[in-house]
């Protein structure tokens, strides 16, 4: 098992996932500003060429909330998803919130020249902190 990730990205609650649940294998940090994430040979691993991703024996996993899924079935005794059919919906609706709601409220704080122009860069980082 491999989980390929990359600082200041979404990846955290995969990797956090992998040391809570005691996870078999490795963990690859990689650097997405860097460009380590368009290398033939990382697209290979993902075409999509985004962290995080899981490599498993049996397949390859992309997006946390499969991640963390995936973790889940190759670790039961961890008991991510808990036990039962409820505590799993439960767990992947908080997932799910949290992987698509949470970056979205931060990534103008970390790349705000994505948002807008050189001069307003400050500001936009301001605000999306203040958040």
């Amino acid at each position: 098992m491999i989980l390929w990730v990359s600082a200041r990205t979404t990846s955290l609650a995969a990797r956090l996932a992998h040391a809570l649940a005691g996870a078999p294998g490795e963990v690859r940090e990689i650097s997405l500003r860097g460009g380590e994430s368009r290398t033939p040979e990382f697209l290979a691993i993902n075409p999509k060429g985004q962290v995080p991703v899981l490599q498993l024996d049996a397949a390859t996993v992309t997006e946390t909330p499969a991640i963390m899924l995936a973790l889940s079935d190759a670790v039961p005794s961890a008991r991510l998803f808990g036990t039962t059919p409820a505590q799993r919906w439960a767990v992947l609706e908080w997932v799910s919130w949290v992987a698509w709601t949470i970056p979205g409220t931060l990534v103008p704080g970390f790349n705000p020249a994505r948002f807008g122009p050189a001069p307003a860069e400050h500001a936009i980082r301001v605000a999306a902190i203040a958040r």
